[in-house]
């Protein structure tokens, strides 16, 4: 299952970070936020992923490590997940935690079905959301298809599992810093993307 960002942007209304929509998104308790500088706040800039959990009032762990790929990431968001205290967070928002693998040429796409696996294994029943991963201008991207590819594979509905199609955020100027990091505009687009998704 995705959401074509593209098909929402029509209807988009979005004012001081909460959604103008009347359906409610689905009842989590916390989130855990992980990924690299995106998810981590980058430019001052509020995440997508913590856009959506202050306007759902969700206490929320973040485990961010800006330019790391999800081999450096996701230990520390297992560690987080081992650590956290009751209510574990049943809400994963991963908009970039793969990012930079598909920069890596080493290209291990296996990261993606174990980060999904040990995710569903340390919280049960969680939601996971993962983005996909655009072409950015940052850097050569031999892996991008293969990381694409194992979401796709990997990320099922019957692992609880969404996929963000972040391949089809437009390329407007607005929505981002530079080359890759979002704007303010594109963290509200990317996280109005994420209500839709979970609604």
């Amino acid at each position: 299952m995705s959401f074509t960002l593209q098909r929402g942007l029509a209807s988009l209304v979005l004012f001081s970070g909460i959604f103008a929509t009347a359906s409610p998104a689905a009842a989590f308790q916390k989130c855990l936020i992980t990924g690299a500088s995106i998810s981590g706040n980058h430019g001052g800039v509020k995440s997508p992923g913590q856009l959506y959990c202050e306007a759902q009032s969700l206490p929320l762990i973040r485990v961010a490590v800006p330019g790391h790929t999800s081999a450096d990431i996701a230990p520390r968001a297992k560690l987080a997940l081992e650590q956290a205290p009751a209510p574990k967070p049943d809400l994963i928002l991963a908009v970039d935690l793969f990012f930079w693998d598909s920069v890596d040429p080493t290209c291990a796409p296996k990261r993606v079905s174990r980060f999904i696996e040990t995710a569903q294994a340390l919280a049960p029943g969680s939601t996971l959301v993962i983005g996909n991963v655009p072409v950015h201008g940052a850097a050569a991207q031999p892996c991008r298809i293969g990381i694409n590819q194992a979401l796709s594979s990997s990320c099922t509905s019957e692992a609880h599992c969404l996929i963000l199609d972040l391949e089809k955020l437009p390329n407007r100027p607005e929505y981002y810093q530079d080359a890759l990091h979002l704007s303010l505009t594109g963290s509200q687009v990317v996280a109005q993307a994420i209500h839709q998704l979970l609604k």
